[in-house]
């Protein structure tokens, strides 16, 4: 939760900035096509607020499903130890990184991800 928070505080820019310069900010051609919609909106510090308060670690032992934690083995944003760290909260979790691949893996090698998920569903169907 600690990173949640960080977050959310780090993305309250509505707060520390005025919004004039955040509207010309989104707006500026050099900014906008590549980096504007990373300034967040109501919405995404919503979403990181409620990710710090919710406690969800403590209730993985509770999961009695098939689990399939992928990871990409590039990941700088929430490194691969984090997936190993859940499944071994999860019973019978299984996790896979996969090398190269970075925080995006799904947009990153979506032929690997479907494959992988394809092969999971078959062996719990």
């Amino acid at each position: 939760p600690w990173v949640a928070h960080a977050l959310a505080d780090a993305l309250d820019c509505d707060a520390a900035a005025p919004p004039d310069a955040l509207n010309a900010l989104r707006h500026a051609p050099a900014f906008s096509d590549r980096h504007a919609p990373l300034l967040p909106t109501g919405e995404t510090r919503a979403q990181l607020r409620a990710a710090a308060t919710a406690d969800s670690y403590a209730r993985l032992p509770r999961l009695r499903l098939p689990t399939l934690l992928l990871h990409g083995g590039a990941d700088i944003l929430v490194l691969p130890d984090n997936s190993r760290l859940l499944a071994l909260r999860i019973r019978g979790a299984r996790t896979r990184v996969v090398p190269g691949a970075g925080h995006a893996l799904v947009q990153e090698r979506p032929a690997l991800v479907g494959a992988l998920l394809r092969d999971f569903i078959a062996r719990h169907d």
